[in-house]
């Protein structure tokens, strides 16, 4: 076998333009503990390797999650895959999958040594995060074939990934961290959930349920335009509570919040064209307005 040809499909498979998703909440976690006090360069370097960890559990989910995609036959239209893995045989599949292993593998060692040196709250709160990586597509759980995918990626990229980062670097419990990962926990969902509003059709004919397919035609779309609603909600209850306007800065990335919302409500269910980039248009959203909230926090 080729063996550049596995690694190309990994590379592909892994998804690095998605990152974002994992690279925001750490960020936020960051900037909310340097609120406290500022970072001194140990700190840094702590927030830094946990950014490799996300990173890592991330890429390994990706993989993951393509491999058993195949496996399950699930978007066997190109123009609905996740990635632009195609035509892959089944050794590729399983250098795939064992790729994904070893990235949830050294992301889990990652997240151990940073239990070890800094609290051992990250081991619960990092074994929950692989737990949701690899079971996100994996047998017996299956998270995204049972409508609970929407619910694992907001725990996984937003108040888990959030505070873990924010335990690394502060060794301390702080609740108000928890309210402040909800908005980007939001707005990362709202990225899987339009992405499962695109595959509606495709997944009603694969038999997997999907929170869109248990909502229903007239109420999935609302699900949407809720979870973008209440990412730019809170926010403003923040600044009212704390007489900070700089908590309004994420407002400014609106019109490309209205954007997504009317492709969704123009689109969905049946005008695939107006759909096909849906998740891309929802994750440069979530990529600005995770800027914005974090510039918003210091």
């Amino acid at each position: 076998m080729n063996l550049w040809r596995p690694i190309r499909s990994g590379l592909i498979a892994a998804r690095a333009y998605s990152f974002p998703a994992s690279t925001v909440p750490v960020f936020v976690g960051a900037a909310y503990a340097s609120t406290i006090r500022r970072l001194n360069s140990t700190e840094i370097a702590w927030f830094l390797y946990t950014w490799v960890a996300a990173t890592l559990l991330h890429a390994g989910c990706n993989l993951i999650n393509d491999y058993y995609d195949w496996k399950n036959r699930v978007d066997e239209d190109h123009d609905l895959r996740s990635s632009a893995v195609d035509g892959t045989s089944d050794s590729v599949m399983k250098s795939i999958r064992l790729g994904g292993l070893v990235c949830l593998g050294i992301g889990s060692f990652i997240g151990l040594d940073i239990a070890i040196e800094r609290s051992w709250s990250v081991l619960l709160i990092g074994t929950i995060g692989v737990g949701i990586a690899y079971f996100y597509t994996a047998r017996p759980l299956g998270l995204k074939y049972r409508a609970l995918g929407e619910l694992a990626v907001f725990l996984g990229m937003g108040p888990l990934m959030v505070f873990g980062t924010f335990i690394a670097i502060r060794q301390e419990w702080n609740k108000e961290v928890w309210l402040v990962s909800v908005p980007i926990g939001l707005m990362v969902t709202a990225i899987l959930y339009a992405n499962n509003l695109r595959d509606f059709r495709n997944d009603a004919s694969k038999g997997f349920v999907t929170l869109p397919m248990i909502l229903g035609e007239k109420l999935a779309p609302l699900f949407f335009y809720c979870l973008i609603a209440g990412a730019y909600v809170i926010p403003i209850v923040f600044a009212v509570m704390t007489r900070s306007w700089r908590w309004l800065l994420p407002l400014v990335s609106m019109p490309l919040a209205l954007r997504s919302v009317r492709r969704i409500r123009r689109g969905f269910p049946d005008s695939l064209d107006l759909l096909l980039n849906i998740d891309v248009v929802c994750a440069r959203l979530h990529l600005v307005y995770g800027i914005l909230f974090i510039i918003g926090i210091n």
